[in-house]
């Protein structure tokens, strides 16, 4: 919410200095997240995120930026609401700006895949590495300001 008031400063600013970005929304559509399996879900939210990262750089208008903003927190909120509830002990702090990197994301996941771990119900805290752990907290507190 906050880069979508930014950016309406930005537009506005533009108009009154007579300044134009026009350009044609490119209406992406993208997967599905509603699999169970972790890594097929993983792969479609990786892949949303690319695609809606490459229209933002290849299109600079302020509709395809407020479009792309409202993509990215659309795919975030779709996919903070595959994971479960997780308790962490205390001192974890969770920044919610500080995102597990996506290959140590996905070779968790792997490793998760070997133990016969391959959905979202499978998830038992006591069998998740703790930067996972603190990785679904983290969601878990992003899905709650999507509320």
């Amino acid at each position: 919410n906050a880069r979508k008031s930014k950016l309406l400063q930005l537009k506005t600013a533009a108009e009154v200095l007579e300044f134009e970005l026009i350009g044609s929304i490119n209406s992406l559509v993208l997967k599905s997240l509603d699999g169970n399996n972790l890594i097929d879900t993983f792969n479609n939210f990786q892949e949303n995120k690319t695609k809606i990262l490459q229209q933002l750089s290849s299109e600079l208008s302020f509709e395809n930026i407020e479009n792309c903003i409202d993509l990215l927190a659309e795919n975030l909120r779709n996919w903070c609401q595959l994971w479960p509830e997780i308790e962490l002990e205390n001192g974890n702090e969770i920044l919610l700006s500080k995102e597990l990197e996506s290959m140590r994301f996905l070779e968790i996941l792997k490793e998760l895949k070997l133990l016969d771990i391959q959905n979202f119900e499978s998830l038992t805290p006591t069998l998740l590495p703790q930067d996972l752990k603190i990785e679904i907290a983290r969601l878990n507190t992003i899905k709650s300001l999507f509320i």
